[in-house]
């Protein structure tokens, strides 16, 4: 009977190990709202934003703003990213020091950041999928973002609202970390015709820095009992 009572218990840590790695599997995706976390975790490359003279036009007559389409940015030698507003089929580009007004934009730009034309939304679309993506977004008035991450066959790996990590007319870092690459990134956002949010900094990794998550063969007579690896936000 001991026996029994043993081998029942074991088979309960290896379901109970087998759900984990499931939710593990599942999930994908983990989420950051710290900059230093995400950077800790994933050693990511920054993807430089270029200045405004990135376009040839200035935003009605703004001096250091440019308008255009889209914005493809080359990174780690080999990839790319390409950002486009979906929403309406324009991008503009805000410098530092830009005199926009704060009913316009708020704060003002700090550094080189991509506004989208109307209603702020981004698809960003890299050459070569990557494993995280970091933004540091410029909120508006309104600070309700939906991202969704897709994979290389267009799969959706992730699909949430970021809502409650993000205060209104401020600077917000928010990082994505998933065990399938991610091929494109896409930020919904809300009252962009109203005043802008942008994004003033864009941060990637190619590898995972630290292992994705793993499960011991508990079922195996001799395995250690060990679960390692976690899933979910980190603030």
């Amino acid at each position: 009977m001991r026996r029994s009572k043993w081998l029942g218990a074991g088979w309960i840590l290896c379901s109970i190990a087998m759900v984990l790695f499931s939710r593990n599997v599942l999930a994908q995706t983990t989420t950051y709202f710290s900059q230093t976390q995400f950077e800790n975790a994933t050693n990511p490359s920054v993807v430089s934003i270029p200045p405004p003279t990135y376009f040839a036009d200035l935003c009605a007559g703004i001096p250091l703003t440019g308008c255009g389409i889209s914005v493809t940015i080359p990174f780690a030698g080999n990839n790319s990213v390409n950002i486009s507003d979906p929403a309406t089929g324009a991008m503009a580009i805000f410098g530092p020091g830009a005199p926009v007004p704060l009913t316009n934009t708020n704060p003002n730009p700090v550094a080189n950041t991509l506004i989208g034309d109307g209603e702020d939304d981004y698809l960003l679309v890299f050459q070569v999928p990557v494993r995280a993506v970091g933004l540091r977004l410029l909120t508006n008035s309104c600070a309700q973002e939906t991202v969704v991450l897709r994979d290389v066959n267009d799969n959706i790996l992730y699909n949430a609202s970021i809502d409650a990590q993000t205060s209104t007319n401020t600077f917000q870092f928010t990082g994505f970390l998933s065990n399938t690459p991610i091929k494109s990134l896409f930020l919904d956002t809300c009252n962009g015709g109203i005043q802008n949010e942008g994004i003033d900094l864009i941060e990637v990794a190619a590898v995972f820095q630290t292992a994705p998550p793993v499960v011991s063969s508990l079922c195996s007579p001799n395995a250690p009992s060990r679960i390692s690896g976690s899933t979910g936000a980190q603030g």
